[in-house]
């Protein structure tokens, strides 16, 4: 057989040395958890985690770099031992949830994995779309994870789309009333900038079965945007809220317009 030698360049040894310098926190982290042995301190672990955050994207980075360090991470398997950690922390319950402060700092390093737009990431991560599926509405932002990986990804679009995913999504923002839920049912209905009519008249279907009491109620008047919610009598300028409100108005807005497209 032949073999070819190649130099291993800096910059490429310097992120393999960084990201591989994570793992044992991580492992012996879990390994504690699993035998159930006096936990250490959380802060070094969150420090660490927040450090792997920052390193494997920013904004103002070269996308090359990036993607190689996004990459290590893959071949690493680092965020095998990240969905470990949370699964061996979450029992169903958000009300039981251990470590929570620990649980959203493990999904802020999965949902920035998923920055730069690359379809490679987040299909390495739809492979686990039931598990973050499950952990949605548990106060760890799951949700975030969920949108990013189906935005202009239609093949996890197409799979999210079908039963009983949707249903799923439609009965968390049932119960839940989360603007993200109708962040993530938008990009559904469009992906890549093309409508999708199958999705849009599933997801139109299931919402008319629960719109009365959920969404706010709109109207134009001398040119501005006046709202009440199901249970008010009080019709309110559009852009004199903030919060949550605000985000629930923009999100149904952005959900109404991407079904009619």
């Amino acid at each position: 057989d032949a073999l070819t030698v190649e130099e291993v360049k800096k910059p490429l040894m310097d992120n393999f040395t960084f990201i591989e310098g994570i793992i044992p926190i991580l492992t012996t982290f879990r390994e504690e958890i699993e035998s159930q042995h006096c936990l250490p301190g959380n802060d070094d672990v969150i420090g660490a985690l927040k450090e792997l955050s920052e390193f494997i994207y920013t904004p103002d980075q070269d996308p090359v770099e990036s993607k190689m360090r996004q990459k290590i991470m893959r071949s690493l398997q680092v965020l095998e031992l990240i969905l470990q950690y949370i699964l061996s922390n979450y029992d169903g319950d958000r009300e039981n949830l251990r470590e929570l402060d620990l649980c959203k700092t493990c999904y802020e390093v999965l949902n920035r994995y998923l920055e730069g737009d690359s379809r490679k990431n987040e299909n390495y991560l739809a492979r686990h779309i039931d598990f973050f599926l499950g952990q949605v509405c548990s106060d760890i932002d799951a949700e975030k994870v969920m949108i990013q990986m189906v935005e202009d990804n239609p093949v996890i679009v197409n799979k999210m789309a079908e039963e009983p995913h949707l249903q799923k999504i439609i009965e968390h923002f049932k119960t839940e009333k989360d603007s993200r839920f109708m962040d993530f049912l938008s990009n559904l209905c469009v992906c890549g900038g093309r409508p999708n009519p199958r999705v849009q008249r599933r997801i139109l279907k299931k919402l008319n079965d629960i719109w009365e009491g959920i969404f706010y109620y709109i109207k134009h008047q001398d040119s501005k945007v006046f709202f009440k919610e199901p249970q008010s009598s009080t019709w309110e300028d559009a852009t004199q809220i903030c919060g949550q409100r605000a985000n629930f108005l923009n999100a149904q807005l952005k959900l109404c317009a991407n079904m009619c497209k």
